[in-house]
């Protein structure tokens, strides 16, 4: 486990969890319903007008948080959820994502594709020539970015998924690009809340645009 992981366990211990029992397979929402959910929570967030969908239904181990060795273990029901899915007609890329819970019908997890980032501006384009040097005003500059980063990655996670609920804490994880996204650079971050839940976000720079925002507890499996 990474001591990025570490961190956000040590922060989760602070925070009741209750276990919830599961008896006989619940009721699920429609395809219909999630592709509207998942749509309008697309929409929301990444302030575009989406408006067909492919829904594709899925399972995955559920995850459960306690105090022994072991901190991490499945439960025996799956994770029941739809991928609604956006595509370019015409390249047949694929644009947005949302997951959406079939048992509850909320969204927890949004993502657009990269390729869908608009042409840096002038002064964006600066700002990437700038960070490039490397040189102490640069790094200072970019310690600047980051911390503009979390606050954009805590407002997402606050307007657009649990708006009621404090936020815990935030923990920045990792810095990273590629040959396709520079001169973008990627920061995410874990907004941990008070009921517990772990918002994991990633912020395309310099942009400082959300392009990706999953529940962490859901959206992902661990070995116990």
């Amino acid at each position: 486990m990474s001591a990025t992981h570490k961190r956000i366990l040590s922060l989760l211990c602070a925070v009741l969890f209750i276990p919830v029992c599961f008896g006989a397979k619940p009721a699920m929402i429609s395809e219909a319903e999630a592709k509207e959910a998942g749509l309008a929570q697309i929409n929301m967030v990444f302030g575009v007008k989406e408006t067909n969908a492919k829904v594709d239904y899925g399972e995955r181990p559920r995850i459960n948080f306690d105090n022994k060795e072991e901190a991490l273990k499945e439960k025996e029901e799956p994770l029941r959820f739809y991928s609604v899915t956006t595509y370019d007609e015409k390249t047949g890329h694929r644009r947005f994502a949302a997951e959406v819970n079939a048992e509850t019908g909320i969204v927890y997890s949004v993502e657009m594709d990269r390729r869908y980032l608009p042409e840096l501006t002038a002064e964006q384009k600066k700002q990437t020539d700038t960070m490039s040097l490397l040189d102490d005003a640069a790094m200072t500059a970019f310690k600047t970015e980051q911390e503009n980063g979390k606050a954009a990655a805590e407002g997402a996670v606050s307007a657009f998924f649990q708006p009621k609920t404090p936020i815990l804490g935030t923990i920045q994880g990792s810095i990273y690009s590629d040959d396709l996204l520079l001169p973008v650079v990627e920061m995410d971050y874990y907004v941990v809340l008070q009921d517990g839940t772990i918002y994991y976000v990633i912020i395309a720079w310099p942009y400082r645009k959300v392009v990706s925002v999953s529940n962490w507890i859901e959206t992902n499996t661990f070995g116990g």
